[in-house]
């Protein structure tokens, strides 16, 4: 902005070289291919009965693939909503309804052994216990969920009197959940998230922790509970079940990160567990005597990386898969025809789980309804007067467009149109040039340089 004069030559020498390049410019021609109308979910939770569920509803025929031997995924591990209801409920009628459904296909301890092709014409090998199975298909929705993180910290797996959100849940769902002679319960938040050994917020452990805490008060309103956390997190309508809990007496005492509550055992089983934290209010450390240590854990994503490398898709550093667009394409991921919902995405309640699995399931039913799909014209052409089918660009193709006809002699390499994105890696690593990219050409490159050099 300071330099008018280099900017103005800046000016005539793009103008320059955007002239000589249109001089060299063709009309790209665009493709309409064929879609097999079949959509793949991987992953028989929550996030995957949704959104097969709503494929199959909009009249397209749907395979789901669970590797475990029943649906319904990390759901069924709760027991209570936050109105009381029983989740599980809920998940065994929607698996009911997907097993029962005519256009689903319903594979159980199966798993994706190999995928091959693109948008509209997907070719999958599922390994099931009876065999292999080929499946084509259009589009690919993956759900493969999540599952709750195992600590090792506070004595958990050494005292029965420490456990996590989930296995209080079962025991308040039992017959005899717990002794009347409790007198007093201690949570912590946070255990291993956020900068131990999970990076992030998993979003449902505050949750959790005050529907569980409200359910611990209905059942003994007497019960003394306190709740050590770094920051609650309940957002949205979960701010009155905060409220709620304040109203009835939590105590909530918040930590921080380098100065996290000490967990010590009782002189015997039976004894009380020990918990010294720092309260800021009171500016000194407390201890409290506790009967039950309620640990609140987050959320890891199941392993992505065979899954993620076989579909050449990219996933986060906490293998969580990263869609195209945080706010373009939320469901998307950056391979057309493969959507991602729930847990497999990212730590989410279940109401937000069935929202984007049905965005997911939308989404891949566009192509499939279309019934044609038009890849972008800028994609890789082959010269093959020139190409020696040396293998090179089909090494380097980061997104397997680019095959060698190894039938034909001698060998060409050809592009799969509809896998291309036009990042143009073959045509850098092609020895002989005969490799083009669609208004990016060698000639039109060359005329750019030539153009900048003519300068006066």
């Amino acid at each position: 902005m300071h330099e008018p004069e280099a900017a103005t030559a800046k000016a005539k020498d793009l103008v320059r070289m955007a002239v000589a390049k249109a001089a060299h410019l063709t009309a790209l021609p665009e493709q309409r291919l064929p879609v097999t109308p079949v959509a793949l979910v991987i992953g028989g939770g929550l996030a995957g009965l949704t959104a097969a569920l709503t494929s199959a509803s909009q009249g397209f025929p749907t395979t789901l693939v669970e590797q475990g031997d029943a649906l319904g995924g990390s759901a069924l591990l709760l027991t209570a909503d936050r109105f009381g209801h029983d989740p599980r409920q809920v998940v065994t009628e929607l698996a009911h309804r997907v097993k029962n459904h005519p256009r689903i296909s319903v594979r159980t301890k199966a798993a994706v052994a190999s995928v091959s092709g693109y948008v509209g014409n997907f070719t999958t090998t599922i390994a099931g216990k009876t065999g292999s199975e080929v499946v084509n298909h259009g589009v690919m929705v993956i759900a493969t969920g999540g599952k709750p993180y195992e600590p090792k910290q506070y004595l958990h797996g050494e005292s029965e009197r420490v456990m996590t959100q989930l296995e209080l849940e079962q025991r308040l769902a039992s017959s005899r959940p717990f002794s009347t002679k409790m007198k007093q319960v201690v949570m912590i938040q946070c255990v291993g998230s956020r900068g131990a050994d999970l990076a992030y917020c998993s979003r449902v452990c505050c949750g959790q922790a005050l529907k569980n805490a409200l359910r611990l008060k209905a059942m003994s309103p007497e019960l003394t509970i306190f709740v050590f956390y770094r920051d609650m997190r309940a957002y949205g309508f979960l701010e009155d079940d905060y409220l709620k809990a304040r109203e009835l007496g939590v105590i909530f005492i918040r930590y921080a990160p380098d100065n996290p509550p000490k967990v010590t055992p009782g002189r015997s089983k039976s004894s009380p567990l020990k918990v010294v934290g720092y309260d800021p209010l009171l500016g000194e450390e407390v201890e409290l005597d506790t009967d039950l240590l309620v640990l609140s854990v987050g959320i890891v994503p199941e392993d992505p990386s065979i899954l993620s490398r076989m579909l050449k898709v990219p996933v986060t550093a906490d293998k969580f898969y990263l869609e195209a667009h945080v706010k373009l394409r939320p469901v998307d991921m950056a391979v057309d025809g493969i959507y991602v919902c729930g847990l497999a995405h990212a730590p989410k309640l279940m109401d937000e789980t069935i929202a984007q699995a049905q965005a997911a399931a939308g989404r891949a039913c566009q192509p499939l309804a279309r019934g044609s799909i038009s890849p972008e014209p800028i994609v890789s052409h082959v010269d093959f007067e020139l190409c020696i089918g040396c293998g090179a660009c089909e090494t380097f193709c980061p997104y397997k467009a680019i095959t060698i006809d190894k039938e034909v002699k001698p060998r060409k390499a050809h592009t799969l149109t509809a896998s291309c994105k036009g990042c143009g890696v073959c045509a850098a690593r092609c020895p002989t040039m005969a490799i083009d990219m669609g208004r990016f050409t060698f000639d039109g490159i060359m005329a750019q340089i030539n153009a900048f050099g003519e300068r006066v």
